[in-house]
């Protein structure tokens, strides 16, 4: 037979990462091959080879981006020379895509979706795809891509989150496109419903059997809103500080059997958990007394106190106080001040501050803010201060004075103005670049009410790892290049928060101690063989001036 060499597979192999290649170069018509293998580009093997009479193998276990290359199998018989390659294709495309988003999505603000694929190889052939349902968000293919080792590649997309998003599916596909090869899977997806959280909007009171109704009959207020999740629902009484959530369940306010003192304005404020939003709604109640005598009681004793203040008024105008038995003058009772929703608001909400007294010369109502020796007077509507909405400089002392010719009284409160955190500066101490074996510090500051708390989280961590702050300050001692990475510092409080991104990144340090002593030694030892050879030379040059000849020999001779 004719001398002929054959490599099985043939021609073009593509294998997976971290399998077993075995090459097989297999020769006819010669009794005592001589074999050998190399590469197209005479870069490393990257396996081992096995010689056996007339076939040679080469084994790659396990196959790494090392064996993307051409191999030549060289077979010399009797002078004759022939070779055969083949082309070694490995691939990396070992698990499902991941997706991310922001922990909350909020409706009408900007959601992000981030898809990541892990490990493939090689990249150029790889292509990735955001779906929204069978929408399709963004598409990248990574043509070009001359990345030499398997890594980990993304793609990112942002959004205005509308309510219609709720619910729907975000589905990231990734395509390892390999020409002419059938190796499963080529196509790879995650898929990830979105939560898209929104309200409350849209709140109402509804009243069954209705707002006006007789004393004895029983009650329910519904409050109703849309909200996701689910809002939380505070109930109260308008110029009342008591909430009344013991007559709450599900949503619903029940009142067994009213009575005419039921009678007033009903709030109904609903807070999502997420957005922080808030949103209110009022419903005016009527009960109407069955009894005659209550009826009779309460009309006759409204009645008798408008007449008796307007006929007081006009007296006094009139300066006709000649019947001080039926309108007894006195200095200003009754007298409050109250805050509606609360002493105690977020910034934004809407605060009205009522101060109220009756008395006879009419009463004066002056209302002034305090803040240290800074007093501010106010002016009201029938005793009445509203600011639409309210700033953290609005907190402070409002006091109201209520005054007549036969006394005054004066009542106070504190308005407190909770504010989420504003004005966050970072710090990062030496840097976010640092040496092996360094310490980081991280220092916060910022403005809230009441004060924030702070912690810090690293990104992509498989244990979570969260640091609390210490006087708004972090500390990481002998950082490794294991710290490198995406660092998330977290200020929040009980109305909102703020997050700030660091990115720290450690370097190997320079030189080590190990490696300079050896050279030191090295450098030593040079040092003092040179030292006796160059004074041998210098003295030897002496000598031969004088002779007037130069002979090394002789002159190492006469040193001997």
């Amino acid at each position: 037979k004719a001398f002929e060499i054959e490599i099985i597979p043939a021609d073009r192999v593509v294998k997976r990462i971290g399998a077993t290649l075995i090459l097989t170069c297999n020769t006819t018509g010669c009794a005592l091959p001589k074999f050998s293998w190399r590469t197209q580009m005479d870069s490393p093997l990257g396996g081992k080879v096995y010689n056996n009479k007339t076939h040679s193998t080469l084994t790659m276990n396990p196959v790494s981006v090392e064996n993307y290359n051409d191999y030549l199998c060289i077979v010399i018989c009797n002078e004759e020379k022939k070779e055969k390659s083949v082309e070694v294709e490995p691939y990396s495309f070992p698990s499902d895509p991941i997706i991310e988003t922001d922990s909350s999505l909020v409706v009408g603000e900007t959601a992000t979706v981030i898809c990541k694929i892990h490990d493939v190889f090689p990249s150029d052939h790889l292509e990735l795809l955001l779906k929204k349902d069978e929408h399709i968000l963004h598409s990248k293919t990574l043509e070009g891509d001359v990345s030499t080792k398997a890594g980990t590649k993304t793609v990112v997309h942002s959004f205005n989150l509308t309510t219609e998003d709720n619910g729907k599916e975000i589905i990231c596909v990734a395509r390892l496109q390999i020409a002419g090869m059938d190796f499963e899977p080529k196509e790879r997806l995650t898929s990830l419903k979105l939560k898209a959280n929104f309200g409350p909007q849209n709140t109402f009171i509804n009243a069954s059997p209705g707002n006006s109704l007789m004393e004895g009959h029983s009650l329910n207020l519904t409050c109703v809103t849309d909200s996701n999740p689910p809002a939380h629902v505070f109930w109260r009484k308008h110029l009342t500080k008591e909430t009344i959530q013991h007559f709450v369940k599900n949503n619903v306010l029940s009142i067994p059997r009213v009575h005419f003192t039921d009678s007033g304005q009903y709030i109904c404020e609903v807070i999502n958990p997420v957005t922080n939003k808030t949103e209110k709604a009022t419903m005016n109640i009527v009960i109407q007394g069955t009894s005659l005598l209550a009826f009779n009681y309460y009309s006759v004793t409204s009645l008798w106190l408008c007449i008796e203040l307007k006929v007081a008024e006009t007296l006094i105008n009139r300066k006709l106080l000649g019947f001080p038995f039926m309108f007894p003058e006195s200095p200003p009772k009754n007298t409050s001040l109250m805050v509606y929703p609360s002493s105690s608001v977020k910034e934004g909400e809407s605060v009205t501050i009522s101060c109220t007294a009756t008395g006879v010369p009419a009463v004066q109502i002056i209302l002034e803010k305090k803040i240290g020796d800074v007093v501010t007077t106010l002016k009201t509507e029938d005793g009445k201060y509203t600011i639409d909405k309210v700033q953290p400089e609005d907190a402070g002392k409002y006091e109201c004075t209520f005054t007549n010719k036969f006394g005054n009284r004066s009542l106070d409160v504190e308005l407190d103005v909770k504010v989420p955190p504003q004005n966050v500066t970072v710090l990062v101490y030496p840097s976010e670049n640092v040496k092996e074996g360094e310490n980081v510090t991280i220092m916060c500051s910022t403005y809230s009410n009441p004060p924030s708390q702070m912690i810090l989280k690293k990104v992509n961590q498989d244990k979570e790892i969260i640091l609390p702050a210490v006087n708004g300050t972090f500390t990481l001692y002998n950082v490794t290049k294991n710290d490198t990475g995406r660092y998330l510092l977290d200020v929040f409080n009980e109305v909102g928060n703020k997050i700030k991104v660091i990115e720290i990144a450690v370097i190997g340090k320079l030189e080590k101690p190990d490696q300079i002593m050896p050279l030191v030694i090295a450098l030593s030892c040079v040092t003092a063989v040179a030292i006796p050879v160059v004074a041998i030379l210098i003295y030897a040059s002496r000598k031969a001036k004088i002779n007037g000849s130069y002979s090394l020999v002789k002159a190492l001779r006469l040193k001997v």
